[in-house]
């Protein structure tokens, strides 16, 4: 799982000779050809075409063609996690990135591939767990929520962690704590025992 899970940020998919499909090269690695949009990998033999949509990359690859998306689609962004002191500006672009990216990904899914499943099933998660922004937030509320997002698509040890304190810096309820814990990710109440332990006790090494 954990080598799907790296190869999802891949730009080449539908390769039968890569793991589930999908080829650890990029699209500037290939070679280029005579065919605009076409470049020739020297480790499969195969042809690649670069696709700028999404029903592009779904008709191709049904019909068998290697294929690559566009380099600011890759599914990299949607677990990105920014540190540090963030400017708003950043916190945006970020988010608008991630969104353009999760709504690139729905549209391939809603199509039903008939290649990639199993990544496909990956990336469904982490684009449900991009949830829209409400209107009319603060900027600080819009800080929190970039941060919530950023927590939850990068997994449950994130969100524990970010919950963990209030805005005002006093710890929150751990019971309110496991409750968007099982909500985002299915985790039994032991389950989340366990990770809360977990987190605690790295924290005290």
């Amino acid at each position: 799982m954990a080598d799907l899970l790296n190869n999802l940020d891949s730009q080449l998919w539908n390769c039968e000779h890569a793991f589930s499909n999908l080829c650890p090269k990029q699209w500037a690695e290939l070679t280029p050809t005579e065919t605009p949009g076409v470049r020739f990998c020297d480790v499969c033999s195969e042809n690649v075409t670069y696709c700028t949509t999404p029903e592009e990359f779904v008709q191709l690859g049904n019909a068998g063609k290697c294929v690559a998306i566009p380099n600011g689609y890759t599914t990299g962004s949607l677990k990105q996690m920014l540190l540090g002191r963030i400017s708003v500006k950043k916190m945006k672009s970020n988010r608008d990135r991630q969104e353009r990216t999760a709504n690139w990904w729905r549209t391939v899914i809603e199509a039903d591939p008939e290649f990639g499943k199993a990544a496909l099933e990956e990336i469904a998660q982490l684009t449900k767990r991009q949830c829209l922004e409400p209107r009319g937030l603060s900027d600080e509320q819009r800080e929190t929520l970039v941060q919530l997002k950023q927590a939850i698509s990068t997994g449950p040890e994130a969100l524990y962690r970010h919950l963990r304190l209030k805005p005002n810096g006093q710890p929150d309820n751990q019971q309110n704590i496991f409750r968007q814990l099982r909500s985002h990710f299915k985790l039994t109440y032991r389950e989340c025992k366990e990770l809360a332990q977990r987190v605690e006790s790295t924290e005290a090494e």
